[in-house]
């Protein structure tokens, strides 16, 4: 239960963030939901910008000294979509985490972009 409690309070942090131009908003009618959160699983969503990816390594960092959870940079990874035109590797370069691609699984489904051919499917046999 504390967990969950705890937890809840990132979401209300990242609104905050984003209502103070800490984070950009998200989609061209900004969506408020920044995470998705289940048991110890955690997926952050945000604009692929040297700032934001500071400014929230530095949220996540401070969440976890009040709170005491701490993430596990080990199975942090960060999945790109739309940013093909961007050089990734300059912006993570001092981001915790392994860039990965899709398609992978979060909670154990799989996920994918666009439609799925045999072979994405084989991945999660």
């Amino acid at each position: 239960m504390l967990f969950i409690l705890a937890i809840d309070q990132i979401q209300r942090i990242l609104e905050k963030a984003t209502e103070q131009g800490l984070l950009s908003p998200i989609g061209s009618d900004p969506i408020r939901l920044r995470t998705s959160l289940y048991a110890d699983d955690a997926a952050l969503f945000l604009r692929p910008t040297q700032q934001d990816v500071e400014n929230l390594q530095l949220l996540v960092e401070r969440f976890g000294e009040a709170t005491g959870l701490k993430t596990n940079i080990q199975k942090s990874e960060i999945y790109k979509t739309n940013c093909e035109a961007l050089n990734i590797s300059n912006i993570l370069d001092h981001f915790w985490g392994n860039i990965a691609e899709f398609p992978c699984k979060y909670l154990g489904l799989p996920l994918w972009i666009g439609r799925t051919s045999r072979a994405d499917e084989q991945i999660f046999d």
